[in-house]
């Protein structure tokens, strides 16, 4: 992998983490620096990834905007892939925790395996399958309410 390549991949779990483009560009950037300063070299996707994590979350205690959020259990529904905007799919993304999008994203994008997940968040795998599970179901149900109206838009 290169370095350019590297730094997209970076950049895309960054801004599945934060949901914001420049604290995103911050983390990869500081994280990216900081890595090549203390060894020369940035020695595995896995460590860039877990340095990025534990950047964000120790932002993320600093700023004291922890989200805590009852979780309900939603009947899982099929998306048609047709009719998704990338607007959509971002509005959708906004309604998951952190947790959510980030155990999604790895799983989704990044193709890493629940136990994959597990050993790079430091999470138990069932921990990690519960966040993806739950994360398709909200954004499943985010979807679906967003589009209802959209639906009955075209239906007329």
């Amino acid at each position: 992998m290169t370095d350019r390549d590297l730094l997209q991949s970076g950049f895309r779990y960054a801004l599945s983490l934060t949901h914001n483009e420049h604290e995103a560009e911050d983390l990869v950037q500081d994280v990216w620096l900081k890595l090549y300063i203390n060894s020369g070299e940035i020695k595995s996707k896995s460590l860039f990834f877990t340095s990025i994590r534990n950047l964000f979350i120790d932002r993320y205690r600093k700023k004291k905007l922890v989200v805590i959020e009852q979780l309900e259990e939603i009947g899982e529904t099929e998306i048609l892939t047709s009719e998704i905007d990338i607007n959509d799919i971002e509005k959708c993304l906004a309604k998951l925790r952190p947790e959510e999008r980030e155990a999604l994203f790895l799983n989704s994008v990044e193709e890493y395996t629940a136990k994959e997940i597990s050993e790079l968040t430091n999470q138990p795998r069932s921990t990690v399958l519960s966040l993806i599970s739950r994360g398709k179901k909200k954004f499943i149900s985010a979807y679906n309410h967003l589009m209802n109206p959209k639906m009955r838009n075209h239906s007329s």
